[in-house]
Order: C-alpha cells, then sequence, then structure tokens
C-alpha cells in the first residue's frame, strides 16, 4: 500500500472509532478507478469531479473538512504538497468553513493538523514552524 493510502487509513481508523466523531470519505478519482480496475499505464481512464477534501469530519460538535497528506520532506512542507485542494481551500476558508490538513512527516514519523488558514498564509514552512500543530493520537 502507497504511503499517503497508509495515512488516509490511519486518519479514517481513528475517528472512526473515536467516541463523539464521525468521518465521511468523499469517493475521488482514484477510488472509483481501483474499484473498477480502470487503471492503463499508471493513469487513472475514469475521472470525477474534485472533491473538497479526503474527509469531512466532526469532531466534538466541531464540523471541518480533512485533507491527508504524507511526505518523505526532511525540510519541511512546500506549496506543491497542497496545489491539488488549493481552490477548493480557498473556497471553504472564503465561506468562513474549517479545512485542516492532517500530515504524516515520513521523515520524522510524526503527525501534525495544520489549519487551513496556516497554509493559506504561509503553505512553505519548515517542521519547527509547524511543531505547535504536532499531534499525538495517530
Amino acid at each position: 500500500m502507497r504511503e499517503w493510502k497508509k495515512a488516509e487509513a490511519t486518519v479514517y481508523k481513528y475517528f472512526a472509532e473515536k467516541k463523539g466523531s464521525f468521518i465521511h470519505r468523499f469517493i475521488d478519482t482514484h477510488d472509483i478507478n481501483a474499484q473498477l480496475n480502470r487503471f492503463k499505464d499508471g493513469k487513472a481512464i475514469i475521472y470525477t469531479e474534485k472533491k473538497p477534501s479526503d474527509f469531512i469530519i466532526v469532531e466534538d460538535g466541531i464540523t471541518y473538512f480533512a485533507e491527508v497528506k504524507s511526505t518523505e520532506n526532511v525540510r519541511g512542507v512546500t506549496s506543491a504538497l497542497f496545489a491539488e485542494q488549493d481552490g477548493m481551500r480557498k473556497r471553504v476558508l472564503k465561506a468562513n468553513g474549517l479545512y485542516f490538513y492532517f500530515i504524516y512527516s515520513i521523515h520524522n514519523q510524526k503527525w501534525y493538523k495544520v489549519p487551513g488558514f496556516e497554509i493559506e498564509e504561509k503553505p512553505n514552512q519548515k517542521w519547527e514552524e509547524i511543531a505547535n500543530y504536532e499531534v499525538d493520537y495517530l
């Protein structure tokens, strides 16, 4: 299993089992092609509309969109990691919604729950700069 799929599975399992939480996964292009075995030379054949994030989560009464990322970058995160959801994140934040990134650092073997507004303001950050968003429950 690819590292990013493992990261998604970790987040899903945690919130599915956590009392007082609800998690729903948005079906995306990869899911559809995997279910129908519709890849050609490793590329998707069937496409679906973009989704706002991987999940929508309700945690202790607070609802937010959640995108899961994993990276091997030893220095930190870069804007390239967030580019695919950039437009959706902007729209959610503009509507006063909540958006979080669950980021797994393969190098540090640590998880971070970073607010979307933080990435909006500064998408390129070193691990030390987002250390206050580290979580130990995943």
